[in-house]
C-alpha cells in the first residue's frame, strides 16, 4: 500500500535510486543480527520451559544487537559502491541504515511471541509495526519528498526501543538450554542460506541498475511489487505454523496431511489470481501507480512465478529449514542464484527488464523443485 502512494510522489529517478538502496538493504537482511533469530526460532521452538525461552531471547537480544553493527557497515560499503552512478544515494543509505535497528528490534518482539505460540501477540507487533510505518510514511512523504519517505521506513526504531528495553531484561542463568555452538552454527548456516535466497529477488534489480538505468529500474520495480507482495498469502499460513513443523520434525503424517490442505487452498487461490491479472492487469497497474506505468510482460511472467513460490516454493523451502536441513537450502539457493546471474547476463541487455523477470523465473523454480525433492528425501529415509 505505501508503494502505491509512493510511486505517485516521487520522480522515476528518484524512485529508482531508492529502491537500489531498500533491495541492497533487503539483500544484508537475512544477517541482521547475523542471524541469531534464526537461532532463536528454531531452538525457543524445540525447548519446553518458559524459563528457558527467556533465556534464549535475552541472549538474543544482547548479542545480536551487537553483532548487527558489522550488518550497517557492510550496508554503508555496499552503497558508497554504487554512489557515483545514482545520486542521492549516499543520503539514502545513511538514513536507511537505522532501518537495520528497526528491524532488529521488531524481530526479536515478534520471534519472541512466536516461540511462545503467541499468535495474537505476534499479529499486533507486525500491524502496529506497518500500520505506523504506512502513516508516517505517507505524511513525510507528503512534505519531505523522498528524503521524507526514506526517514519514516527507518525511525520506528524510536518506538521499539522502549518496548525492546521492557520486553527484554538481563536475567542471570546457570545454564545455558541448548549448545551455543549448535546455536550459532544453525543461526549463521540460516542467514547464509536465507542471504542465497533472498538474492534471487535482489539480483535482478542489481543486474538492471547495472545493464540499464534507474528508470528501468522503476519501472521494474513496479512489475515486481504486486507478484512479490503476493507472497503472503503463503506466509500467513507458514509463519503460523513454522513452530509446529519443527517439534514435528519426525512426522511424516503430519506434514502430509499438512500439504494436502495446503494444496486445497492455494490451487483454487493461484488459479484465480491467474485469471484476475491475465484479465485485468494493465488496469489494476494503471489504477495503482498511475498513467506512467502499465503491465509489462515482465509483470505477467512474475505473476506466473509468483503463484508457483506460492503453491512449491514457500512452503517446502519452510519445511526444509524447519527440518534442519541447511545444507539443502544452501545448494537450492547457490544453484538459483548462478541460473539467475547466467540468464539475466544473457537477456537483460537485449531484452531488458523481461530478461531480468524470466532470469528470476527460472531461478525461482529450481529452488523451488530441490527444495520439494529434499523433502521427499529426507521422509522417505526417515
Amino acid at each position: 500500500v505505501n508503494s502505491f502512494f509512493i510511486v505517485r510522489m516521487l520522480t522515476k529517478e528518484e524512485f529508482g535510486s531508492v529502491s537500489l538502496a531498500l533491495s541492497i538493504l533487503s539483500f544484508l537482511m537475512p544477517f541482521i543480527n547475523m542471524g541469531s533469530q534464526n537461532g532463536l526460532l528454531r531452538f525457543g521452538s524445540l525447548v519446553s520451559t518458559s524459563n528457558e525461552k527467556d533465556i534464549l531471547s535475552n541472549y538474543n537480544f544482547k548479542t545480536g544487537n551487537a553483532l548487527n553493527t558489522i550488518t550497517i557497515i557492510i550496508f554503508l560499503i555496499i552503497c558508497l559502491f554504487f554512489s557515483t552512478k545514482y545520486n542521492y544515494l549516499v543520503t539514502i543509505s545513511l538514513i536507511l541504515s537505522f532501518r537495520l535497528v528497526s528491524l532488529s528490534f521488531f524481530y526479536q518482539i515478534r520471534i519472541d511471541y512466536q516461540i511462545r505460540n503467541n499468535n495474537y501477540a505476534y499479529a499486533i507487533t507486525d500491524m502496529l509495526f506497518n500500520v505506523f510505518t504506512l502513516i508516517v510514511s505517507l505524511f513525510l512523504s507528503f512534505f519531505f519528498g523522498m528524503y521524507g519517505y526514506v526517514i519514516s521506513l527507518s525511525m520506528s526504531f524510536i518506538f521499539f526501543s522502549f518496548k525492546v528495553k521492557k520486553h527484554f531484561k538481563a536475567k542471570p542463568y546457570k545454564k545455558f538450554p541448548v549448545s551455543k555452538k549448535e546455536f550459532w552454527n544453525y543461526s549463521f548456516g540460516s542467514s547464509i542460506a536465507n542471504f542465497l535466497h533472498g538474492s534471487i529477488s535482489s539480483l535482478d534489480t542489481f543486474m538492471v541498475g547495472y545493464f540499464l538505468s534507474a528508470t528501468s529500474i522503476a519501472e521494474y520495480r513496479i512489475s515486481s511489487i504486486i507478484p512479490l507482495n503476493l507472497f503472503f498469502l503463503a506466509q500467513m499460513f507458514v509463519v503460523t505454523d513454522y513452530p509446529k513443523f519443527v517439534k514435528n520434525h519426525t512426522n511424516k503424517k503430519y506434514f502430509q496431511t499438512y500439504l494436502k490442505n495446503y494444496f486445497i487452498i492455494f490451487l483454487f487461490i493461484g488459479f484465480l489470481l491467474i485469471i484476475v491479472f491475465s484479465l485485468f492487469g494493465d488496469y489494476i497497474i494503471k489504477l495503482l501507480f498511475g498513467n506512467n506505468y502499465y503491465a509489462t510482460s515482465a509483470f505477467y511472467v512474475l505473476i506466473l512465478i509468483s503463484v508457483f513460490c506460492l503453491l512449491i516454493l514457500i512452503p517446502f523451502g519452510n519445511i526444509t529449514a524447519a527440518l534442519g536441513l541447511l545444507k539443502k537450502n544452501i545448494f537450492a539457493s547457490v544453484g538459483a542464484m548462478l541460473i539467475q546471474i547466467v540468464i539475466g547476463v544473457l537477456l537483460i541487455p537485449h531484452y531488458g527488464i523481461l530478461g531480468a523477470a524470466l532470469s528470476t523465473g527460472f531461478a525461482y523454480l529450481f529452488s523451488g523443485f530441490y527444495n520439494m525433492f529434499a523433502v521427499y528425501k529426507y521422509f522417505k529415509k526417515n
